[in-house]
């Protein structure tokens, strides 16, 4: 059996997220979904997720706080978070990094580039012995 890559989309709209997950499927990554932050929060503890593509700005508990939650949690703390949010200014960009995101992107984003960091940030993760490179790019 492969080991891939597991990468949690989060993201309130339904078609970007059903796009977004299809693609990174296609690129050999094992995909969760989950449509705001308490979702995301409650799969990423099931999961346990490589990776967490984290939407900022969703109804009920925003990507700021669904974050901090993971961050906090020894469950899920090792998960990479990557901000993704068409909110690109540098004080967006500070408050992602301060809640606990690891990396971020604007929207919108080149499909590619996002698997690229999907990528990169399990390559920096230090625990890499049980991960493997996607298929794409």
């Amino acid at each position: 059996m492969t080991n891939h890559i597991s990468v949690l989309v989060v993201e309130d709209q339904h078609d970007a997220r059903e796009m977004l997950a299809e693609y990174l499927a296609f690129c050999g990554f094992a995909v969760h979904e989950a449509q705001d932050g308490f979702e995301a929060f409650d799969v990423a503890v099931r999961k346990r997720p490589d990776v967490v593509l984290m939407d900022l700005m969703m109804p009920r508990l925003d990507g700021w706080e669904a974050t901090r939650r993971l961050k906090a949690d020894e469950r899920t703390k090792r998960s990479s978070v990557i901000a993704v949010s068409a909110y690109s200014q540098t004080d967006e960009r500070q408050s992602a990094r301060q809640a606990g995101c690891d990396a971020f992107i604007p929207k919108p984003y080149d499909l590619e580039q996002l698997a690229e960091a999907v990528r990169n940030a399990v390559r920096a993760d230090s625990c890499v012995g049980r991960r493997t490179r996607g298929h794409c790019g």
